[in-house]
């Protein structure tokens, strides 16, 4: 019962199987699922793993986001994918700041802290040119935000030679 796939599914349904067990907060579940040779090519493919470690820090549980950055497969590519951002700009630090679960946000910065995410991670601007701790903040997560001082992020920091804020206007 573990995996068995139509061949009509056989890509998409061992990332909705996986997303189930985030939802429920399955770390068991996951550890198995992961093991398995059917998501391997889910997790040889960069663009998949992050979509998976994106929905467990906007969905999942502190142990589900810890079990994916902390696989002893993957802790190298965990770094790495905290760096990528998905279509938005969002980051991993970006969506973790944005959820105001301070745990899920240490786990993420811990990655920072130990080189493992690159030293201006917790500056990068998402699409729409915001921080994450401008992320933190506008959402009222205020121990997010003291956090992220804490770790080192500049309130104001100055945008880059050729980079500009447009200022967004409802009306257009």
């Amino acid at each position: 019962m573990l995996l068995k796939f139509s061949r009509q599914k056989k890509l998409e349904m061992p990332c909705e199987v996986l997303r189930k067990a985030i939802d429920t907060s399955n770390v068991r579940r996951m550890e198995l699922l992961v093991g398995h040779k059917s998501l391997a090519d889910t997790f040889s493919d960069y663009a998949d793993e992050r979509s998976i470690l994106h929905y467990a820090i906007r969905k999942g549980s502190v142990d589900t986001v810890g079990f994916l950055l902390n696989r002893k497969s993957g802790r190298e590519r965990a770094a790495s994918l905290c760096g990528k951002s998905e279509a938005s700009g969002n980051t991993a630090l970006h969506l973790a700041a944005a959820s105001g679960d301070v745990a899920k946000l240490g786990l993420v910065l811990d990655l920072h802290k130990y080189g493992r995410v690159t030293k201006d991670a917790i500056e990068t601007r998402n699409a729409k040119n915001k921080l994450p701790l401008a992320l933190a903040l506008e959402a009222g997560h205020f121990e997010a935000a003291e956090l992220l001082l804490g770790r080192g992020a500049r309130p104001l920091k100055p945008l880059a030679k050729g980079e500009s804020i447009e200022p967004e206007c409802p009306h257009t």
